[in-house]
């Protein structure tokens, strides 16, 4: 029998930022999160900008900033980390936890979340189940009574129980035009369902209903997936107190040397790096930078962090500066000789490196044409060509047809 928890955080960005004053996060023109001055005296999640104005007229906002909270949320993590076979984030503030063999029950897990209440966050609603699905559902939207942790654990003899009375507006796996559906037919309660039978399901609601089906007859196998501490690479300098941008730039040019060793020697590449300054006066700044496609070469990271660099350079002393990349993503040896091979970092070398690829390729795949920029098939492309004429608008017939109409 597996063990998991679901943990809702509440509170933890606006505890995260230091201020005397009452201050909320906001994302999507709303409320996001609010400090404990701001929930006394009546700002609460989910509210407009104004309406949280209107309670609190002092109040001082900031805006999300996802980077800069996961950061902030390392530390809880790894609490949980310590104790949990595997740890799966959604968001800062919502996480599963794999307990199963690890001898955690509904005592323990309490012992483990008066730890984070109140150092790191205001208030705590957990559930605890045999899966994932009824963990999530046993968490409420908002904590009852103002208690700072508020567990709810579901033992084995009680979930078939719990899952008949459960409302089938609470089954995630289904669309919202299916709910609507089983409402209107008069199915409130997953029990309804249970009873029948399993071709009915699968013939009246196809897909969905055979995806009901599993989940009534085996229940929620998903696994908690072990995504913290995710794989990442870290570069961190510590040095002399840095004055001005064209020292600090120096030294991010030596951490993307490291960091472009160091990727070279794994054989992989990332999608995401962050710069995270640090001085003795003001808060850290982090600088962000996200591609599509993978950072590969040296010189792509470096131009990048150095833009985005001269636009938020604070003005204060650096003392030291950290680089990390995540979203790693493994090279094969053929990409990672193009992009970073012993042979040389220039454009010469790069296509000397080109041109060898291109001709393993066609040696490997013999009858088909290969070539730079085209990845379609020779004779696919000739016989388009035949098609194309350039002078098809300059005829005389043509004009004369266009002027008659």
């Amino acid at each position: 029998m597996r063990t998991i928890a679901f943990v809702q955080l509440k509170g933890a960005y606006a505890h995260a930022l230091s201020s005397h004053q009452p201050i909320v996060v906001i994302r999507n023109a709303r409320v996001f999160d609010a400090c404990a001055k701001a929930r006394e005296r009546g700002v609460v999640p989910g509210q407009t900008l104004r309406q949280s104005l209107h309670c609190c007229p002092d109040l001082q906002t900031t805006a999300y900033d996802q980077v800069y909270f996961q950061l902030v949320a390392r530390e809880f993590l790894d609490i949980f980390h310590e104790h949990a076979r595997a740890v799966e984030p959604l968001s800062p503030h919502q996480v599963f936890l794999d307990f199963t063999g690890t001898g955690v029950d509904a005592a323990a897990l309490r012992g483990i979340l008066e730890t984070i209440v109140p150092r790191y966050v205001l208030s705590v609603c957990a559930g605890l189940a045999s899966c994932k699905f009824l963990a999530r559902t046993l968490v409420g939207e908002e904590e009852e009574g103002g208690v700072p942790i508020h567990l709810r654990m579901l033992a084995p003899h009680q979930e078939e129980q719990f899952l008949r009375n459960l409302s089938v507006e609470k089954l995630d796996m289904l669309s919202d035009n299916m709910q609507k559906r089983l409402l209107l037919l008069g199915m409130k309660k997953v029990g309804q369902l249970m009873v029948i039978p399993p071709g009915e399901l699968m013939r009246r609601f196809g897909e969905e209903g055979k995806r009901l089906l599993v989940f009534l007859q085996e229940g929620d196998n998903n696994p908690v997936k072990p995504l913290y501490p995710e794989d990442i690479l870290l570069c961190q300098w510590c040095g002399e107190t840095i004055f001005s941008l064209d020292a600090c730039l120096q030294a991010l040019k030596t951490l993307v040397e490291r960091l472009a060793r160091v990727m070279r020697e794994r054989q992989v590449a990332a999608r995401h790096i962050s710069l995270l300054l640090d001085g003795d006066k003001g808060t850290p700044i982090l600088l962000h930078r996200q591609r599509s496609r993978a950072y590969r070469t040296q010189e792509a990271m470096f131009h990048n962090l150095a833009a985005g660099l001269k636009g938020i350079w604070p003005g204060f002393e650096v003392s030291a500066l950290q680089l990390i990349a995540r979203s790693i993503i493994p090279l094969r040896r053929q990409q990672l000789e193009l992009v970073s091979g012993p042979g040389g970092t220039d454009a010469t070398d790069r296509m000397q490196q080109l041109d060898n690829t291109l001709m393993n390729l066609a040696q490997r795949y013999e009858g088909e044409m290969v070539e730079k920029g085209w990845k379609s098939k020779g004779d696919r492309r000739e016989a388009m060509l035949r098609y194309y004429d350039p002078l098809r608008f300059h005829r005389k017939g043509c004009e004369n047809r266009v002027q008659t109409d």
